[in-house]
């Protein structure tokens, strides 16, 4: 189809302007995202006006036009998404600039010595630590009060001319739009299902979470909702965005706990570190160490190593430690670049198309260090480039995952191993650091999304919006705002998440949460000897586990979701059954906890 000849070199194109724009964003790198996206916008309707006459046309179906399943699905692809003019579309790319460069900005701390800095990654790193509750107030009301009032009116421009779009392609709104890249019909039924699933495991953990910091803060929360600036780092939840609270592992598990061991023994859990880094890496580790831990865990299970032009092309770091200077140098610890100050966000990029070797083109972006979090992350984006790798044989159209849910699920289904700890004395530590990060995750996901389906419903209630986020985020993660009296009619808090300010549908990571325990399941079944136990399961070094990984992914788009889904799990609907009973032994010692600390379950 000589469709995808061409959406290949657009694929590329785009992929080249949009990492110039992350290394080194510039008036004339936007004014040619600008000119680019326009152009394959004009291309895209083009194509699509063309095809659907050739659908509705009377000898479609006959001989004339041998069109099969595959075709129809290249169809539907292609049309299916807002539709823009290009009027229309330059007003667009230049408000998401503007949020995009507000985003970037710099804020001045007082309590932090007058420090300027950036959200990502340096106020995260340095809230990561910081355990006083003024600096985290000042800190978290600052960066919002600075840049969300800024943000708010530009917000509002963008999601009426959104709206605009998605109307003009026969949706409701920009919300139904984003709903049907899905494809699931009932979604909102779906999450709605999901998220009653692991609420009561949701509320144990809170509760538990609560009681420590009312410990250790000296503070009695009003109606039981936890404060936002306190839970780890920045925004609300352990990290700048409130949906990880695993650095706050210090302040939660304080003292040694008896508890019972999976083989049903008694054991002490000590205080002692549980770093994945300490755990998994040398000792001085190095960035690059970490990549490349990442890309070993792949290629133990029979996945390709990652091509030359990787660890050419990607930054890995904010400060270089060595820039690759020889045109044939191979070894990654020559490879190391330096990432500009633009952005920070972890991402991985699908290039599409050959080097002049014949090498396919993939790349990392991150300002990493050499901790837990980045680990985590590096692991999560390395997952992302195996995706890239194994569709790479697909008709273009179809190279993207099955949905963006699974996409988002491969590299975080593999730090499941990462994570265990199932013969060590603190395997209750390890679970509840593990719970730490992935529950919370859940509900934020899901308000994320359900946030913005009601701004894109109701675009002229602009008044109503932070009000609406802060009625969510008590309702679904039980945080309330920093102190009473906090004003909440001229800012926009959501945007203290990049996906808001970049645009970017996070549905997918609510969903992820649970296909990532299904896909990991999956593999565990794959491998030799495997006893049923979730916490028991290791997969590296498996190469049967690698090809149910493997054999999904390979698949791209080519089918929908739910087809690809039941051929390697054996269920067509997304579950959550694998999560509950991973968190089993941590829903029991939560309930123990709780019954022995006699604390109040729940918000008031």
């Amino acid at each position: 189809m000589k469709y995808n000849k061409e959406l290949e070199y657009y694929n590329h194109l785009g992929a080249l302007i949009a990492w110039n724009i992350s290394v080194n964003m510039s008036p004339q790198s936007l004014d040619e995202n600008e000119r680019y996206t326009i152009t394959k916008n004009i291309w895209n309707n083009h194509w699509c006006s063309e095809l659907l006459k050739v659908y509705h046309d009377p000898s479609f179906g006959h001989s004339s036009y041998p069109w099969d399943m595959t075709h129809l699905r290249q169809l539907y692809l292609i049309c299916r998404g807002p539709r823009f003019t290009s009027y229309q579309l330059s007003n667009i790319l230049t408000v998401l600039s503007t949020l995009q460069e507000l985003y970037n900005s710099e804020v001045c701390i007082s309590s932090l010595h007058g420090k300027c800095m950036r959200m990502e990654p340096n106020l995260n790193r340095i809230m990561e630590n910081t355990r006083d509750e003024g600096k985290l107030r000042e800190a978290w009301i600052t960066w919002h009060q600075t840049v969300g009032t800024k943000v708010k009116p530009l917000y509002a421009s963008l999601v009426r001319m959104l709206n605009t779009g998605a109307k003009q392609a026969g949706y409701k709104d920009m919300g139904q739009c984003w709903r049907e890249e899905t494809e699931i019909g009932e979604l909102r039924q779906l999450v709605t299902r999901l998220y009653a699933d692991v609420k009561y495991l949701y509320t144990l953990l809170h509760s538990f979470v609560r009681h420590k910091l009312e410990k250790f803060y000296g503070i009695r929360f009003h109606q039981g909702l936890i404060p936002a600036h306190l839970l780890g780092l920045f925004f609300l939840i352990g990290n700048m965005w409130a949906q990880k609270w695993d650095s706050l592992i210090d302040i939660v598990f304080t003292e040694p706990v008896h508890s019972q061991r999976f083989d049903g023994k008694m054991s002490e859990s000590s205080t002692s570190s549980s770093s994945l880094v300490n755990k998994i890496l040398p000792k001085n580790a190095t960035v690059i160490d970490m990549v490349k831990e990442a890309e070993n865990f792949f290629v133990s299970m029979g996945f390709p190593t990652l091509p030359n032009s990787f660890w050419k092309n990607s930054y890995f770091q904010e400060e270089a430690e060595g820039k690759r200077s020889d045109e044939h140098a191979t070894k990654p610890e020559q490879n190391q670049r330096k990432a500009n100050s633009r952005n920070c966000h972890g991402s991985a990029a699908n290039m599409y198309g050959r080097l002049s070797n014949d090498e396919r083109d993939y790349r990392m972006m991150m300002c990493a260090q050499v901790n837990d979090e980045d680990l985590i992350t590096i692991q999560h984006e390395v997952g992302h480039i195996m995706y890239f790798m194994a569709y790479a044989d697909q008709p273009t159209i179809f190279q993207e995952g099955a949905n963006s849910a699974f996409h988002e699920s491969v590299g975080d289904a593999i730090t499941y191993d990462l994570r265990q700890h199932q013969d060590e004395p603190e395997w209750i530590k390890s679970l509840l650091k593990t719970g730490l990060a992935k529950l919370p995750q859940i509900g934020f996901g899901l308000l994320m999304d359900l946030w913005r389906w009601e701004v894109f419903e109701n675009p002229d209630k602009v008044l109503q919006w932070n009000d609406v986020w802060w009625e969510m985020n008590e309702q679904f993660l039980g945080i309330t705002k920093p102190f009473p009296g906090y004003n909440t009619k001229d800012g926009l808090d959501a945007a203290g998440k990049f996906h808001i300010i970049d645009n970017i549908p996070y549905i997918r990571y609510f969903l992820a949460s649970f296909l990532q325990l299904q896909f990991y399941e999956s593999m565990c079944k794959a491998t030799e000897n495997w006893d049923g136990n979730l916490h028991t399961c290791r997969i590296k070094g498996s190469k049967p586990a690698g090809a149910v990984l493997w054999n999904m992914m390979e698949k791209g788009t080519s089918r929908r979701w739910s087809e690809i889904l039941e051929e390697m799990t054996g269920s067509s609907q997304i579950d959550s059954r694998p999560l509950l009973q991973y968190f089993e032994p941590l829903k029991l010692w939560l309930e123990r906890e709780i019954r022995r600390l006699n604390l109040t379950v729940g918000c008031e």
